[in-house]
């Protein structure tokens, strides 16, 4: 009995240490081996596509006109800005008349959801490229070029851009989030070697036009669209020049709120598209993110087997550095925000929650299609 718990506990062991340090190295190495893919380097020729900034918005009253100014003031001669309101029922739509035709506005008055709304936009965008945006992100002058100078490779089908996280606040949330996301960014610039990028950004991606399919409504657009892509031969890679900066939520609870959220939906999308995820972008998403959903339920049987095994003095200490990384996350949301000691434990323990609620969740029958954004984000 004791050999057989070891054995479960050591490979729960391996399968956290996969996920977060083995996967990289392999990626690497694969990237060393088949880099075909970077930034595109910047050259003055005549390839300007057309190009269709989407920005979709559900009540965003408090950003939207900063939002359409920083879009007027992006750095593309061939661009359409549209506003994609879903069912918006305060000033969002009254701030966007202003502007007249600088903007074209699309206002469904029923709330059906984001992607819902996406679908019956792209029915009238003639643009080869199209450009997702979410009303909170804001684009650096350049982004749009940076992202459209990728497509002169016929081969690539979608580009995804860098979201750089402002700090709003000094909360372990925001910290915390900001040393994630730049592991992040690191995974990604090694998928995009090998032009096989996994999910986009939902602030800054784009696709060409003609490869679009119809979104379905519970999963993300920037999980569906790079999956649809990436199963008609085409590639998917990141470019990291390609900039847009976006508030972090200011609460943990909201921010819990948000990732059970992208786990629920995420998850719906994997099981969905299992059929048409083949070859390397399996091999990525098992160990990128498949792992990763359920390495709340991992922790949890490991601290629990563990307690099986105080007997042993080994177990015993691992046992106490565990209580001591789920204390420490605990003190996060007590202490002043000033210890960043505690900003590693808490951020990878609420992802954990997270991501256990929701998988839960869509066990249990449960999906989103709508969502209101978290206010301190905006």
């Amino acid at each position: 009995m004791v050999l057989l718990l070891k054995i479960i506990f050591w490979s729960i062991i391996i399968l956290i240490f996969y996920t977060f340090l083995i996967y990289p190295m392999i990626l690497y190495i694969l990237a060393k081996i088949k880099s075909n893919y970077g930034s595109a380097e910047d050259k003055n020729d005549k390839y300007k596509p057309d190009v269709a900034l989407i920005i979709s918005a559900y009540n965003e009253e408090n950003i939207i006109r900063e939002k359409i100014i920083n879009s007027l003031n992006i750095d593309y001669e061939n661009l359409e800005i549209v506003i994609a309101s879903d069912g918006s029922t305060d000033k969002t739509v009254k701030i966007c008349q202003e502007f007249g035709e600088k903007v074209n506005l699309y206002h469904y008055p029923k709330n059906e959801g984001k992607n819902a709304t996406l679908n019956k936009v792209l029915k009238d965008i003639n643009s080869e490229i199209v450009v997702f945006s979410d009303a909170n992100t804001f684009y650096k002058k350049d982004s749009i070029t940076r992202l459209v100078n990728n497509f002169r490779d016929k081969e690539i089908g979608c580009t995804i851009g860098q979201l750089k996280l402002t700090q709003i606040s000094s909360t372990n949330t925001s910290k915390g989030e900001g040393l994630y996301w730049q592991y992040e960014h690191f995974l990604k610039k090694l998928e995009s070697k090998i032009g096989e990028v996994l999910v986009g950004n939902g602030g800054i991606f784009s696709a060409r036009k003609k490869l679009l399919k119809n979104l379905i409504k519970d999963i993300p657009n920037d999980f569906q669209i790079p999956m649809d892509i990436g199963y008609q031969g085409y590639k998917i890679i990141y470019e990291p020049k390609a900039i847009g900066l976006e508030k972090t939520s200011a609460h943990y609870l909201e921010e819990m709120k948000r990732k059970i959220r992208i786990v629920n939906r995420n998850f719906n999308g994997f099981i969905k598209y299992f059929n048409k995820i083949r070859g390397i972008r399996l091999f990525e998403m098992i160990s990128h993110k498949v792992i990763r959903w359920f390495i709340g339920f991992l922790a949890i049987f490991l601290l629990f087997i563990n307690i099986f095994l105080l007997h042993q003095t080994f177990y015993l200490f691992i046992f106490i550095m565990q209580i001591l990384f789920y204390g420490s996350a605990a003190l996060a949301i007590v202490l002043p925000k000033k210890y960043k000691i505690f900003y590693i434990p808490y951020y990878i323990t609420l992802i954990f929650i997270s991501s256990s609620i929701g998988i839960l969740e869509f066990v249990l029958g449960k999906n989103y299609s709508k969502w209101t954004p978290p206010e301190t984000s905006r």
